[in-house]
């Protein structure tokens, strides 16, 4: 039986995704902005804009899903990626509110 050259094997093995926690923290601030955004224009009826959202936000999982299950032994990956999308959800909730307050307060100088 020949063995396989190490040639072959690199052009058919798919890349190794590497990622620090310090990456999924920052992905999962960056996922809630964009979760946070999707519900907005979702409660404004905005069809083509909550397609273009949705889909972003696919991508997102996905390539969060894939670090995850490569890497399912680093149980810090998913605190790191808990953590952000915690402060993502934070962030964007007080970023809508004070818009809506500005908003509301634009109005009622009118």
């Amino acid at each position: 039986m020949r063995k396989r050259s190490t040639f072959n094997n690199a052009l058919t093995k798919e890349p190794q995704l590497t990622t620090t926690p310090m990456t999924l923290f920052f992905i999962g601030i960056i996922e809630m902005i964009i979760m946070a955004t999707w519900t907005k224009v979702v409660s404004n009826t905005q069809i083509v804009a909550s397609g273009i959202i949705t889909m972003m936000n696919i991508f997102v999982w996905y390539y969060v899903l894939r670090i995850v299950i490569d890497n399912i032994n680093n149980w810090h990956l998913v605190l790191f990626y808990a953590f952000g999308c915690a402060i993502g959800t934070v962030l964007s909730t007080a970023y809508f509110q004070y818009r809506s307050k500005n908003i509301e307060r634009s109005v009622s100088e009118i």
